[in-house]
């Protein structure tokens, strides 16, 4: 079976929706990566879209989620970090992959949609009508809650905007939000 059917499997599981076949892949993929495995041109006739989030919010999100996933492939190492701070200062020492690497190919973006997580309900309400699909969207992997700019310095804040600077840029987020976002 074709990797991309593999992904498409993994994410299809999560809304309830009958798979190609077992999934044996992780639940994300480049966009470079589907346009290796079946041509630019297949690429190009397929439906596709991607959600991207805040990467200050994100971070925190990834952080909690590492220490509360024992079998996570670096909870060791960021337990032992001791604290978040540490864990951005890891984080941002060439340990990331941006969200915008996943939706670009040769610099440009091919992904068709790209929601916010800061608005999942209603992007993924318009993916799901866009492909014909019944809209459901199970809580899944679901962390504490809260301001995440409480939980960040002036050093680490200026980290996380150098690091996914072009995050930032592409996607139009900043430290503090505004308060509403454009399906893109």
């Amino acid at each position: 079976m074709p990797a991309w059917q593999e992904t498409a499997n993994s994410v299809l599981k999560r809304v309830g929706i009958r798979q190609y076949s077992p999934v044996t892949r992780g639940d994300h993929v480049k966009a470079t990566t589907l346009i290796e495995e079946i041509g630019k041109r297949d690429f190009d006739r397929l439906f596709s879209f991607a959600f991207v989030r805040n990467p200050w919010d994100w971070e925190l999100s990834h952080y909690r989620y590492i220490l509360k996933q024992h079998s996570h492939a670096d909870h060791q190492v960021v337990q032992e970090l001791g604290n978040f701070s540490e864990y951005v200062r890891w984080r941002c020492d060439g340990r990331f992959h941006t969200q915008e690497s996943f939706l670009l190919h040769e610099g440009q973006q091919v992904v068709d949609v790209v929601g916010r997580f800061e608005n999942l309900e209603s992007d993924f309400r318009y993916v799901c009508q866009r492909i014909g699909i019944p809209f459901r969207l199970p809580q899944l992997n679901r962390t504490k809650s809260d301001d995440y700019r409480r939980h960040y310095c002036e050093q680490t804040k200026q980290l996380i905007a150098e690091t996914f600077s072009g995050d930032i840029e592409r996607f139009g987020y900043s430290f503090s939000p505004a308060a509403d976002f454009e399906l893109r």
